[in-house]
């Protein structure tokens, strides 16, 4: 119970919460500059700083000096409520990404076949390639493979194909022959018209149940009926 002296000038904020204020500022720079964050560890930052600033919400001038035990309740409510509230804005703020490559749960997996079985039109042959440099986005992509192919899509080899593209594309891109036309390479404003066969609409949905979003690209060189996935380089938020 804080008392004061009689004719004292009334305490506004005490030290010990200004340090605490101080604490859960602290934790909060931490936050948005930490280099690499969990959702767990972002939890329990938030958890703090919401137990750091509790104690002087509570203690703020203006709920402390309510006319009434009702009236400093409902002050109290009011000043817990918002401070919550910022705390929870702050979270979305600082919350870590999904990363655009994850490993993929059992659920997730289930729903991506359950889509790409769906499709009750003829499927295009597939062609999931990866850059020849990086062995591990090879690995996510015989991953997608497989799913692929447990959901009866096909491709010539049963395995995935390495190579580049001539610019460099990031992230999962889908590409099919494009309809007739010239291209001109240096000239990235123009483009030539894919048709949106139902097997690109149904691998489309299949990456978007994942919340992943995939790029659309023209690729002269494929062959007719066949679809080319090109697992790019994980791309920058």
């Amino acid at each position: 119970m804080r008392v004061s002296q009689a004719g004292a000038k009334p305490e506004s904020v005490s030290r010990g919460d200004i340090a605490h204020w101080c604490l859960a500022g602290v934790m909060a720079v931490a936050l948005y500059l930490a280099p690499e964050k969990t959702p767990l560890w972002t939890c329990a930052g938030l958890v703090c700083m919401a137990a750091l600033a509790a104690h002087p919400t509570l203690y703020l001038p203006w709920v402390r000096n309510a006319a009434s035990k009702k009236a400093k309740k409902l002050r109290s409510f009011f000043a817990i409520s918002g401070m919550i509230v910022l705390i929870v804005l702050y979270g979305w703020i600082v919350w870590p990404p999904v990363p655009y490559y994850r490993n993929l749960t059992q659920k997730e997996k289930e729903q991506f076949m359950i889509i790409l079985k769906s499709q009750k039109e003829p499927r295009e042959q597939l062609k999931i390639t990866c850059p020849s440099n990086d062995e591990d986005l090879c690995v996510i992509a015989t991953g997608y493979l497989e799913l692929f192919q447990r959901a009866g899509w096909r491709t010539p080899s049963g395995g995935i194909e390495r190579g580049l593209y001539g610019k460099s594309v990031s992230g999962i891109s889908i590409a099919k022959k494009p309809e007739p036309g010239t291209l001109d390479p240096n000239n990235p404003n123009l483009g030539l018209w894919v048709l949106q066969s139902p097997s690109m609409v149904t691998i489309n949905n299949a990456f978007g149940s994942l919340h992943v979003r995939v790029s659309r690209l023209a690729e002269q060189d494929l062959p007719e009926n066949t679809i080319s996935i090109y697992f790019g380089p994980q791309p920058m938020h």
